[in-house]
């Protein structure tokens, strides 16, 4: 009997969102896909059918249905949301959540559904305050500056910090748990993530990882490299290819934090 299809993870990347309009670009993993016939050699490229369904937290809902051609166990899909309810920090505004489900399958492989919550927001660096002093972040276009930064290291982990508007809380030397992201997103609090120190052979790999399984939080308001030598400027280009949205620091929050 075939093995059915199965999805290992979705991911929601907002690459714009402004009062007027949102573009989400849904990434998803489908294994494993099912030979044509026993011992037959697993298909790298084929289509499969894909419901998405989007729920809001003030009753909004909306659908849609698509075929689309899986390659290499990915796919990828884009939609758009029309005024959309934007995520900001505590202090700055709400922190509304929109509900993404995703059903992948076919009659002969089967159909499998994951589901996954995401806040529209956006998080760039700029100098808004003058050419002279450093760049600040603008949240959604407004400015939001920083008055206190939070290192978090492993040894906090099991505990989300205290927090309070204008901080930023500074994941260091570990990937922050999913637990804490999804508490970040609902209390409002900004994340910036360091990159852990790994030996090169395991870097690159966990980066990626990394950006598939953080990058959809609202929360997270860029990636931190400042602290990794030589290996800055290769990592920063693998922060690139994965995650094009997100800001790559390599000096914020600050010297002392890192």
């Amino acid at each position: 009997m075939p093995t059915p299809l199965r999805l290992e993870w979705l991911r929601p990347l907002v690459r714009y969102v402004d009062d007027e309009r949102a573009v989400i670009d849904t990434h998803f993993a489908a294994r494993p896909p099912v030979a044509e016939a026993p011992h037959e050699a697993a298909p790298e490229r084929y289509a499969l059918d894909v419901e998405v369904t989007l729920d809001g937290a003030d009753g909004f809902h909306d659908e849609g249905q698509a075929r689309l051609t899986i390659e290499d166990h990915r796919g990828h899909l884009r939609f758009e949301i029309v005024h959309p309810d934007r995520w900001y920090p505590a202090g700055m505004g709400p922190q509304p959540l929109y509900r993404l489900g995703l059903t992948v399958g076919d009659d002969r492989r089967g159909f499998d559904h994951l589901e996954t919550d995401f806040g529209l927001t956006s998080v760039r660096r700029d100098h808004a305050l003058g050419p002279d002093l450093p760049p600040c972040l603008l949240v959604n276009g407004r400015i939001w500056s920083v008055q206190s930064v939070l290192p978090l290291d492993a040894a906090h982990a099991a505990a989300l910090l205290p927090a309070h508007g204008e901080s930023v809380l500074f994941i260091r030397d570990h990937y922050g748990d999913e637990n804490l992201y999804a508490a970040a997103d609902r209390a409002g609090i900004l994340i910036v993530q360091s990159i852990p120190l790994e030996p090169d052979a395991k870097l690159r790999p966990a980066v990626a990882d990394a950006v598939d399984r953080l990058s959809g939080h609202p929360s997270l308001a860029g990636w931190y490299v400042g602290h990794l030598g030589e290996a800055v400027d290769d990592v920063t280009a693998a922060l690139k290819r994965c995650d094009p949205v997100h800001p790559v620091f390599k000096t914020f929050p600050n010297d002392d934090a890192a």
